[in-house]
């Protein structure tokens, strides 16, 4: 640790003691203090997996060298509806058998089978993802690597599909690794060229060659048509439960993201409003925010949404609505807080 870091420190053989800023957000993220880079674990009742250590302390040099890129827009919904999520299972399925066989065969088929599902998405959903697969997918791989992780459990992750009730923004923690892993395969040296071709799926596009019947034929190998039935018959349940949580934002206390925003990336929610967050947290030096059963963020990281409380007071210190707490050290209504059914342009 740099002099300048210590900043009232003290010190127990190399490791560093000081009390954080109670403003802070505390997340599993990397922080810029004190004029250097680090990596933020949040401690609960367990230590932190080791997997988890490496991730975040490669967020820690991989954002400062590539600098900070702005997120791609907001993408559209395929992820949370049946076609969408039987697609990625289905590939998923095709790497996870590649990375067990090592069948070059059988990785041109899933690279076949990724194609057929990309070619269903938005533009916009496209370059979202590869945006994830680069920012969270790759320090996910990073740590496995450094962790020794063999193929045979990459394989086993690729089969058990992305995690979290929603794959929005957690589908990378799953992609990420495998492609990664399958380009150990391919194409060794891959690593060195990342910068420059800026995303996985390019990467994958140059060192994997694909299937010349395309993937019409290998569907039913992977058990799509048994997936997308199952996929069809959750959805009806999911369906019910998205239009009550929605119905809960018809309309809403917007404030303007003061850029210190932190959340759990297994309950999101694309909607035409914006992402839905099911747990999230805002600190700053004269508001905190927290909000546990759901907040809208705009596409453009704009403003926050939240549910609208049955009685809102501007001159107030703290506000509360459903399923959030806002406390402030001036009045409310001076952070630029607006009431409406539509996010304020």
């Amino acid at each position: 640790m740099a002099d300048g870091a210590r900043g009232g420190a003290t010190a127990s053989g190399r490791m560093w003691a000081h009390d954080a800023d109670p403003h802070a957000a505390v997340a599993n993220t990397a922080v810029e203090w004190h004029g250097r880079d680090w990596a933020m674990i949040e401690l609960g009742t367990d230590l932190p997996t080791v997997p988890l250590l490496l991730h975040e302390a490669f967020h820690a040099f991989w954002q400062p060298e590539w600098g900070w890129v702005t997120p791609a827009g907001g993408g559209d919904t395929s992820l949370s509806q049946p076609v969408g999520r039987a697609a990625v299972i289905t590939e998923l399925r095709a790497w996870g058998s590649y990375l067990e066989t090592g069948d070059p065969a059988v990785g041109r088929g899933a690279r076949s089978i990724r194609d057929w599902r990309l070619d269903q998405l938005s533009d916009a959903e496209r370059e979202r993802q590869d945006y994830f697969d680069l920012w969270e997918g790759i320090p996910e791989y990073s740590a496995l690597r450094w962790d020794r992780t063999p193929t045979g459990e990459v394989a086993d992750l690729a089969r058990s599909g992305p995690r979290g009730g929603s794959w929005f923004r957690s589908l990378c923690y799953t992609t990420g690794p495998v492609l990664g892993y399958v380009l150990d395969h391919f194409d060794p040296g891959w690593r060195l060229g990342l910068r420059a071709a800026g995303s996985l799926s390019s990467m994958i596009n140059s060192a994997v060659p694909p299937t010349e019947s395309g993937a019409a034929d290998l569907l039913d190998a992977y058990g799509y048509a048994e997936t997308l039935h199952a996929e069809e018959s959750a959805h009806v349940a999911w369906s019910i439960e998205d239009r009550v949580l929605r119905d809960r934002f018809a309309t809403m206390l917007w404030i303007p993201n003061p850029g210190s925003v932190t959340f759990d990336p297994r309950e999101v929610r694309h909607w035409d409003l914006g992402t839905f967050y099911r747990i999230l947290s805002v600190h700053t030096d004269d508001l905190r925010l927290i909000v546990e059963d759901g907040a809208i963020v705009t596409a453009n990281w704009s403003w926050i949404g939240l549910p609208a409380p049955e009685s809102y007071d501007g001159s107030a210190l703290t506000v509360t609505g459903p399923g959030w707490r806002m406390e402030s050290m001036s009045p409310v209504h001076e952070h630029g807080v607006v009431l409406s059914s539509e996010a304020p342009e």
